[in-house]
């Protein structure tokens, strides 16, 4: 029995290695669709990814996790699986893509017990959002009269 639960969690943490934990897709595609009320300039809609394996589900705890700054990467023993970091995923990305703006900025987080192991918890955050152009309004102002200020 032990065995078999030595090459389940071996194996495991070898997919792990292999597909990295965490992950950014995109998608640009909304068939003339607005993203927003105000119309807006859509880039791409984004979503996050991020995830890893802790110790007894300790946040101070983490085994392998996933990197925020090279999706599909991976980290041992940093602790990177946070609604703040899958956020911040979505931020970069969106201004990678030349957006200036993130609309409708959403994110989750899960964890959960990993019950073969006995000893370990898979913690996930995750995020997504609409990358936005919104046009920069003309902010230049002309004075028209000279104000003169008269001191007793």
């Amino acid at each position: 029995m032990m065995k078999i639960l030595r090459r389940m969690t071996l194996l495991g943490a070898l997919g792990i290695i292999i597909l990295g934990c965490s992950s950014i897709v995109t998608t640009s595609k909304f068939h003339g669709q607005q993203l927003t009320e105000t119309g807006d300039e859509p880039v791409a809609h984004i979503h996050s990814d991020i995830w890893g394996i802790y110790f007894l589900g300790f946040q101070s705890c983490p085994v392998i996790t996933g990197s925020y700054k090279e999706p599909g990467s991976y980290h041992f023993f940093r602790d990177t699986v946070d609604t703040n970091t899958a956020a911040r995923m979505v931020t970069g990305k969106s201004k990678e893509m030349g957006a200036n703006a993130v609309a409708d900025l959403e994110t989750d987080w899960d964890s959960s017990w990993q019950t073969f192991t006995l000893i370990f918890w898979l913690k996930e955050a995750q995020a997504s959002g609409n990358a936005i152009i919104i046009p920069s309004k003309d902010e230049s102002v002309e004075i028209s009269e000279e104000i003169t200020v008269e001191t007793p």
